[in-house]
């Protein structure tokens, strides 16, 4: 390979195809992979971006050639790369990315990656926390080394910006004058630590964004703000002071809005190649109108392949592409259906052989009013249908809001749809407003910030989604808990075990986890998306699904009642908790197939309750509560709230694993303890199958996240025949994270976690699988699993608290 590197430091790059000549000896003689087809074109491109002064490009890096894995080049064409753990990657930049915002590289912790010729602008996402790199420079390149993970990057600094995204935050490296800067820390050519100061927010950088809040501050409480900021020196209020202030919101606002600006509609659908809401549909899964009648001969024109919706602040842009555009004489319906956020038909935009046009569902009548003048409207068909649809005169819709493509051909009998099941919303609505900053705000009208206490900051860190999804006439009651929450977290460090630091002093992830009142199963998804009305939350959904601070004034008494705490011995503590709260649980599961399976697995251990859910399903008696009119089922009842005033009530509540966990998760924070809960589940043999959920607690003393069996959770005799052959299956876990600022987005596929597609409907098999932004997913193997699982350090849960989640991460998972 030595050799190879000298034949590339003394070539002079003028025509492109001599480095892939070069890069092709690589991967015959040596083994190194090129992971990109190029074309022709291609050549020209990198040929002429990559003539420099000199002419002359050195590939040397500060990694042993021998090790290289891959070489990697963008053209304006490439799609995200990802360079894995252990992976060692040399990838050549271009002049410009696949949009105006550059390319994106993903870079695993313990990744290694070495950019050459970076002259456009470019994303890197790296999977680590910025304060554990060192960085130097030499000339212009600057080197960022990670003694903890192993993750190095090589990488030039020009005076265009390359984005660094680390966890706590984003960064842009540049040539400013005479200085290469990471932020606002100058790289030199001694080896120093990356500088946590670029995470710090002045004060007058907080003021100038409250004086852009719609609720402006008294003089008295901006005063209590400044006093508070300007007082503090804790590292957990300036890391809190960074993530109140959302720049990660303000940049994807920015980066949706110049996407939004580059959409033509044209009938093609090049432009929508970085639009994030973009659904893939499977091919030849069309089904019949009239399931008591034959479908028509099969087209491809009538099978739905993707589509997209994006909302911009005036206009909703819609793609729609079949798997074969229909010709000029045939006869087709395709449309975007917009519904409510409880599944209620509202708009649809609609593309047929006889017109295009915006049809309004007439609740009254239960009929479409066709044809709304709207003369702003654009469609467009050619490889794709595309509509501009302007909003100001869609005076039905709704904030929240779910999407549907359709393909409807009657005349043959035909349908095919794609349900996208996700909450949209304006980008406007979704990046553009600091509500964190607000409910911040809102405290110090009512209550004095001392200074280096985190819990007024962090709870309204938490809190701004909740605030932002509150209807109106529910928001004051939302600042009061929160205020509450605080006065709370008081009382909880009342209860301090032996060994372990005082809840303030531990840091910010572990106060995130304690100040979170939204843990239900799975984070705004789900069942909690059927109980909002017109995707928002009224009195009944806010009650139910968000924690009131009451609880754990209740939680205490039976704590303390029960006899479960042993102020020695935090573990025994934990251990009594999930002891008590299984024998208080009555199991109860949404579908009675679950229960008769753990009845056939062992139907001595689960007769008691095969019996009584079968009793229960013959009577009707299967509902324990509604809320805004929905029938909450005992086995899928996943509120924190309502099961510990249940237990309260009746010594008894009902429901699985998750309810489990979600009242274990109360009473961890009744007595100071952070903590959260993973599900997790096994993968073999195309599918995957959910097993459990339990939750993890913070042990200062040890500095780390545990389970409550320290190493339990096993994946049993689920996901192998041949369970000793662990490496043969995968596990695959999520991670309940705190809501930290305004932002929610939910992604999800049709397809197993292996990657292959299996048959829609099939949700025995676990044929959907959804994360959102409150979810963080991981894929391991089980021996992975079994290492980790008896404790997380910090570190490794901190990049799951913080690191973004992405439609990225669907694919990630499941590749």
């Amino acid at each position: 390979m030595s050799h190879l590197k000298q034949l590339i430091s003394i070539t002079m790059l003028k025509n492109f195809s001599i480095i892939i000549s070069i890069l092709f000896i690589a991967n015959i003689c040596y083994g190194v992979n090129i992971r990109h087809d190029v074309s022709e074109r291609d050549y020209i491109e990198f040929s002429q971006n990559i003539s420099l002064e000199s002419g002359l490009v050195l590939i040397a890096s500060s990694v042993s050639s021998d090790s290289v894995t891959s070489y990697e080049i963008l053209t304006p064409q490439s799609s995200p790369i990802t360079i894995h753990k252990d992976e060692y990657v040399i990838v050549f930049g271009s002049s410009i990315g696949n949009n105006d915002l550059g390319h994106t590289i993903y870079l695993e912790s313990g990744g290694r990656a070495e950019f050459i010729n970076f002259i456009g602008q470019n994303i890197i996402d790296i999977e680590d926390n910025a304060s554990d790199f060192t960085v130097y420079r030499s000339g212009a390149t600057v080197y960022l080394k990670n003694g903890v993970s192993g993750t190095q990057i090589k990488i030039p600094a020009t005076k265009t910006a390359q984005k660094i995204i680390f966890i706590e935050g984003n960064y842009n490296l540049l040539i400013t004058g005479d200085k290469v800067l990471i932020g606002d820390q100058e790289i030199t050519l001694n080896e120093t630590s990356l500088n946590n100061d670029i995470c710090d927010v002045t004060l007058d950088m907080l003021k100038i964004s409250i004086s852009q809040l719609k609720n402006q501050p008294s003089n008295e409480a901006l005063q209590n703000i400044t006093n508070y900021v300007s007082e503090s020196n804790s590292k957990i209020v300036t890391q809190a002071l960074y993530h109140i202030m959302e720049y990660e919101n303000s940049e994807l606002l920015a980066e949706n809005q110049n996407r939004v600006s580059n959409i033509i509609i044209d009938g093609e659908i090049f432009d929508w190649a970085n639009v994030e809401n973009i659904h893939e549909d499977h091919e030849n899964d069309i089904t019949a109108i009239d399931s008591s009648l034959p479908i028509g001969a099969y087209l491809k024109s009538d099978d739905l392949k993707k589509d997209g919706v994006i909302h911009g602040n005036s206009f909703i842009y819609c793609m729609l592409e079949p798997f074969e555009m229909p010709q000029n004489e045939d006869e087709y319906h395709y449309r975007i259906n917009i519904l409510t956020s409880d599944n209620k038909l509202v708009y649809a935009f609609v593309w047929t052989n006889y017109g295009n046009f915006i049809q309004e569902w007439d609740t009254q009548n239960g009929t479409f009013i066709r044809n709304i003048d709207e003369e702003r409207a654009e469609f467009a068909k050619k490889t794709a249908f595309e509509a501009k649809i302007p909003t100001d005169k869609l005076n039905n819709m709704p904030e929240y809001y779910h999407t549907q493509a359709v393909v409807w051909h009657e005349y043959k009998n035909s349908l095919d749809s794609n349900y996208i099941w996700s909450l949209d919303t304006s980008i406007e609505n979704r990046y553009g407003y600091r509500y964190s900053l607000d409910v911040f705000c809102q405290y110090a009208e009512k209550i004095d910030l001392t200074p280096n206490d985190p819990f007024p900051i962090i709870q309204a860190i938490t809190e701004g989604y909740i605030y932002k999804l509150a209807e109106n006439e529910i928001r004051p009651t939302v600042i009061d808990d929160g205020l509450e929450m605080i006065k709370q977290s008081a009382k909880s460090m009342e209860y301090c075990f032996s060994g372990q630091i005082p809840l303030t002093e531990t840091s910010i992830e572990a106060l995130l986890l304690w100040a979170d009142r939204s843990i239900m199963f799975g984070g705004y998804r789900g069942t909690n998306l059927d109980l909002l009305k017109s995707g928002r939350l009224n009195k009944d959904a806010y009650d139910f699904l968000i924690l009131k601070p009451s609880v754990l004034d209740i939680s205490r008494a039976i704590i303390q009642n029960n006899g479960l705490m042993e102020s020695e011995d935090l573990a025994n503590t934990m251990l009594n908790i999930e002891n008590f709260l299984w024998q208080k649980n009555k199991y109860r599961r949404y579908y009675i197939e679950d229960i008769l399976a753990l009845y056939e697995s062992n139907p001595e251990y689960w007769a008691v309750v095969y019996e009584e859910s079968l009793q229960e399903l013959e009577t009707g008696d299967i509902n324990i509560t509604t809320v805004n009119g929905t029938n909450i089922n005992k086995g899928a009842i996943f509120s924190a709230s309502f099961q510990v005033d249940y237990l309260n009530d009746y010594g008894i509540f009902y429901g699985n694993c998750v309810d489990v966990t979600a009242v274990a998760t109360a009473f961890h924070k009744a007595i100071g303890i952070p903590s959260t809960f993973f599900t997790y589940g096994a993968v073999s043999g195309g599918y995957f199958k959910e097993i459990h959920s339990f939750p993890i607690y913070y042990s200062s003393q040890d500095d780390m996240w545990f389970n409550y069996e320290k190493g339990g959770n096993g994946l049993y005799g689920y996901s192998s025949e041949n369970p000793e052959e662990s490496e043969h299956y995968n596990v695959f876990f999520t991670i309940n994270r705190p809501q930290i600022g305004s932002d929610w987005k939910m992604f999800y596929k049709e397809s197993d976690i292996n990657g292959n597609d299996i048959e829609d409907g099939d949700t025995d098999n676990g044929d959907m699988i959804i994360i959102s932004t409150r979810s963080y997913p991981i894929k391991m193997t089980e021996s992975e699993w079994t290492s980790i699982n008896k404790g997380y350090q910090m570190n490794e849960l901190k990049k799951y608290i913080f690191c973004p989640v992405s439609s990225y991460d669907i694919n990630r998972i499941i590749e």
